[in-house]
């Protein structure tokens, strides 16, 4: 503001210097004798018009002209400070939004593995179960093959269908029914240990419960012997027989009795 002032004083001193020198000069050219009142009359006019005209300006100047360039300047700076805003604000956003992608990648990926190490697992669990079940499956066939091979010619249809139906049991674990209520011709106590045997250690089964099995199905010709002493001599050699002990791993091969049903 004090520049300014100081910028007006000048203008006006000048501007009156100029006013006083320039009028006697004229008067001059246009061949009259100036007059000392006229001169001063003339100067201070001209110099009031030239205040009046400066004052104009100014006050155009400072009402109008600056507060519209600042107003302009205001509302760029606005716009660019608004634009630099809403671009750190995208940047920002851009930024959560790719992280937000990033870790839904690593998500989607992760989920990915999962289902494919899960559906691995269920399949391999599927196989599993469908080998375990296939070699069950098989291991029944080869024991009831090896049975009923054994026993064809000294069972009736009925007695060879409820050991079957007994060998079932064993395998799940059910009850037992008695099968032969009959001595067999020739088929000595070790024979029957070393069938059951055969059977039920191909099944999974413990020595008690083959010794269960074995007493049950053939109760009259086992019922002095106790099942503690049955499953006690599944593997004994001493005495007479003719059906042998397979050892596991080597399949079951049917040894024909030679007797008859009757």
């Amino acid at each position: 503001m004090k520049r300014l002032n100081l910028f007006h004083f000048a203008v006006i001193y000048v501007t009156a210097i100029c006013s006083i020198t320039s009028i006697p000069r004229y008067l001059i050219l246009k061949g009259n004798s100036p007059h000392s009142l006229d001169l001063v009359l003339y100067s201070l006019f001209t110099t009031l018009l030239f205040i009046t005209i400066i004052f104009m300006i100014e006050t155009a100047y400072c009402k109008y002209i600056v507060p519209t360039i600042c107003n302009l300047i205001d509302v760029v700076q606005d716009q660019r400070s608004r634009r630099v805003t809403k671009i750190k604000g995208n940047t920002k956003r851009n930024g959560r939004l790719s992280m937000k992608l990033f870790h839904k990648t690593i998500d989607d990926n992760k989920e990915k593995t999962d289902n494919s190490i899960l559906y691995s697992h269920e399949e391999e669990v599927r196989l599993d179960r469908e080998r375990i079940k296939k070699e069950k499956d098989d291991t029944i066939k080869e024991v009831m093959s090896y049975f009923e091979a054994t026993f064809k010619d000294i069972l009736t249809s009925n007695e060879m269908s409820v050991m079957k139906e007994n060998i079932m049991a064993l395998n799940n674990k059910t009850e037992i029914k008695t099968a032969v209520s009959r001595r067999l011709n020739g088929v000595t106590s070790k024979d029957l240990y070393h069938l059951a045997r055969n059977i039920g250690k191909r099944l999974g089964c413990s020595n008690m419960q083959i010794a269960h099995f074995i007493k049950k199905s053939f109760q009259l010709m086992l019922e002095d012997t106790e099942i503690l002493t049955i499953s006690s001599k599944l593997t004994c050699n001493e005495g007479r027989f003719t059906i042998k002990i397979i050892p596991i791993g080597t399949p079951l091969v049917a040894q024909s009795l030679p007797f008859s049903k009757d």
